[in-house]
C-alpha cells in the first residue's frame, strides 16, 4: 500500500516556532546544542551533487510484526543559493511512503521524515494526537536532551560524533492514556565526519506495564533503527 504521511506537520519541528509555556526563547534567537545540531546545522555542505544517500531500516520487537526495508535520499542542485533539492524514496514496496521533493538549505531532511513517521506511528498506536506527541518531542529536544560525544563506526574507521537522546513522555501528564509507551526514547547519532552528517536515528520502547516486562526479558516492545549505509 502506498500511504501519504499526513501533511509535513512535522517541518515545525523545524521552524521551531515558539509554544505558549514551552520554554523557548522569545527575545533572543537561540537554540539548544540538540536542535542546534540537528535541525539548525549545514548537514548537506560536504555533499557532491548530485549523491545519493542510502540508509537502512529495521524494526523488531514484542508489539507487533517488524520488518526491514531502506530509505534513499537523493541530492542536486536547487536554483536558490545555499539550498538543495532533495528527493526521498521512504521505504519501498508495501511499506512506501510518499514524500515530496523539498528544498533544504539547513539540515539532513531525514531527521524530519523519521520523526513525522514516529509522530504518525504513536498517533495509530494510542488513538490520540500526533500535535501532542510532535509537542512532547519538541520540548524534550529544546529543554531535556542528553547530548554525549561518542565514536561513529564508518566506513573502515570510528569518526567522532554526537549521540543525543531524548525520553520525551516520561513527565507528560497525559501519559496515563498511553502508560504502555510512556518509556519510549529515542536516539540520534550525527557526525561531521559521515556524508549527510546523520548516521543513526532509533526508537527505543523497552514497554512500561507487567506484561511488557514480562516481554521486555527476551526482547524489547520496540525497536527501530535508521543507519547510514553509504
Amino acid at each position: 500500500m502506498n500511504n501519504c504521511l499526513k501533511p509535513l506537520n512535522i517541518i515545525l519541528i523545524l521552524v521551531l516556532v515558539t509554544i505558549p509555556g514551552a520554554g523557548y526563547p522569545e527575545e533572543e534567537e537561540t537554540f539548544s546544542r540538540a536542535n542546534t545540531e540537528l535541525f539548525l546545522t549545514d548537514h548537506l555542505n560536504k555533499v557532491n551533487v548530485p549523491a545519493r544517500l542510502l540508509y537502512n531500516f529495521r524494526k523488531t520487537g514484542t508489539l507487533e510484526e517488524g520488518f526491514s526495508d531502506t530509505v534513499e535520499v537523493r541530492i542536486f542542485e536547487a536554483p536558490a543559493e545555499n539550498t538543495k533539492r532533495v528527493e526521498i524514496d521512504f521505504f519501498t514496496g508495501e511499506h512506501s511512503r510518499t514524500i515530496p521533493s523539498m528544498t533544504v538549505s539547513e539540515g539532513n531532511p531525514i531527521v524530519m521524515m523519521f520523526l513525522q513517521r514516529e509522530v504518525n506511528e504513536m498517533d495509530r498506536l494510542t488513538g490520540g494526537s500526533w500535535r501532542h506527541f510532535q509537542k512532547m518531542i519538541k520540548l524534550a529536544l529544546e529543554n531535556e536532551a542528553e547530548v554525549t560525544e561518542v565514536k561513529v563506526p564508518y566506513g573502515d574507521q570510528d569518526r567522532p560524533g554526537l549521540k543525543i537522546k531524548i525520553t520525551p513522555y516520561l513527565e507528560d501528564q497525559l501519559r496515563v492514556k498511553f502508560e504502555r509507551f510512556a518509556s519510549r526514547y529515542y536516539e540520534f547519532t550525527l557526525s561531521s565526519d559521515i556524508p549527510g552528517y546523520v548516521y543513526q536515528i532509533r526508537t527505543v520502547d523497552p514497554g512500561n506495564d507487567a506484561e511488557d516486562k514480562k516481554a521486555a526479558n527476551s526482547d524489547l516492545l520496540l525497536e527501530e533503527t535508521l543507519t547510514l549505509a553509504h
